[in-house]
């Protein structure tokens, strides 16, 4: 997509993804604030630096289209590179993103949900799902039968398919 940006409906498309993803990314920030969860959050300043002509190129190709797709951005040649970063560098690209510690996110949400009554089911391999009128019902490896009117399906960052059997 970034390859286009000339393109109106592509770069439209763009924006709406990038205008829709800080939303997102603001509104869970004020929730884990609010709520107290401890994940380490904070905005922070994120600086690529070019260590060679090849770097330097992408770069200056990545900056443009960030500032087009609505990422606040800025381009640093070698002098100002520099002062970011405390050494020689060809160039800068310099942007704001947030940061988090995944493992504190993952057990402050956890604790969050026990306080506030949602049964939490870890290691608990599911075998079956059921579609049901008032929600679902979840069959364990272990015979376990679960009945909910939601359920959430979570795995680790590492799990290239979820299979999940429906009945």
């Amino acid at each position: 997509l970034l390859n286009d940006l000339s393109n109106p409906k592509i770069l439209d498309d763009v924006q709406f993804v990038v205008r829709q993803s800080e939303e997102n990314i603001q509104e869970f920030g004020r929730f884990v604030m609010q709520e107290n969860i401890p994940c380490a959050w904070q905005e922070t300043h994120h600086t690529l630096v070019a260590r060679n002509a090849l770097e330097k190129a992408t770069i200056e190709w990545i900056a443009p289209r960030f500032q087009k797709a609505g990422i606040e951005a800025s381009l640093h040649e070698k002098q100002q590179a520099k002062q970011f970063v405390g050494y020689s560098g060809q160039a800068a690209l310099a942007f704001t993103m947030r940061a988090i510690q995944p493992y504190q996110l993952a057990k402050g949400l956890r604790h969050w949900l026990i306080q506030n009554g949602v049964a939490v089911y870890e290691n608990s391999p599911v075998q079956t799902v059921e579609n049901r009128p008032n929600g679902v019902k979840l069959i364990t490896q272990n015979g376990y039968v679960i009945q909910a009117q939601h359920a959430i399906i979570a795995t680790n960052a590492y799990t290239k398919k979820l299979a999940v059997p429906t009945a």
